[in-house]
């Protein structure tokens, strides 16, 4: 892709906390939800699915994983992966021609000053594993996957200087999600 100039951001609360001004390169249409999960955007997907913009940017999913986590809903991996990628096969479906870019789904920070998570468990390796999942998943179609772990994870843990709560993303966080959404528009990065 030559030059980005639209990017519809659609998911949870990590996306609806995407800054204007971070992402002031580009016009940035925020379809972020706080506490969204897959059938929550897939439930309001239809009229997103006319918005026009160059790229589209799916990221969503950890309130799934988490929520199942702490047994408040029951929704394995596989299910969580198969609505990411449905909501991808949406936009692609509405508009070939566009880029659907799914990220993946962020590891939490294991740092002893947000306790509020340790009720969590191993959740990074089995987010590891549900990423391997989606990465599989999201080759077999014409969308990209987006390995935001690649710079916001350090030793498979989200970065404490990337995020406010062990979850949600800082400026700095949102800063590396637009390099390397650049770097892969780019093509420098496979």
């Amino acid at each position: 892709m030559d030059e980005l100039k639209s990017l519809l951001a659609v998911g949870d609360s990590l996306v609806f906390g995407m800054r204007k001004d971070i992402f002031s390169s580009v016009r940035l249409i925020n379809h972020g939800v706080p506490g969204d999960e897959t059938v929550d955007v897939i439930n309001r997907l239809d009229p997103l699915l006319e918005i026009n913009a160059d790229v589209v940017l799916i990221l969503v999913g950890i309130n799934d994983f988490l929520r199942n986590r702490k047994r408040m809903i029951i929704r394995d991996d596989k299910t969580i992966v198969k609505n990411i990628v449905a909501i991808g096969q949406a936009f692609l479906n509405r508009m070939p021609s566009r880029l659907v870019m799914v990220a993946s789904l962020l590891p939490v920070s294991e740092h002893p000053k947000y306790v509020t998570l340790s009720d969590i468990g191993p959740a990074n390796k089995a987010i590891n594993h549900l990423n391997d999942l989606l990465k599989i998943e999201v080759r077999h179609t014409k969308m990209a996957y987006l390995n935001l772990n690649r710079g916001l994870s350090i030793e498979d843990r989200l970065g404490v200087q990337y995020t406010v709560d062990g979850i949600h993303l800082s400026p700095k966080g949102y800063i590396l999600i637009h390099e390397l959404m650049n770097e892969d528009l780019m093509g420098s990065h496979a």
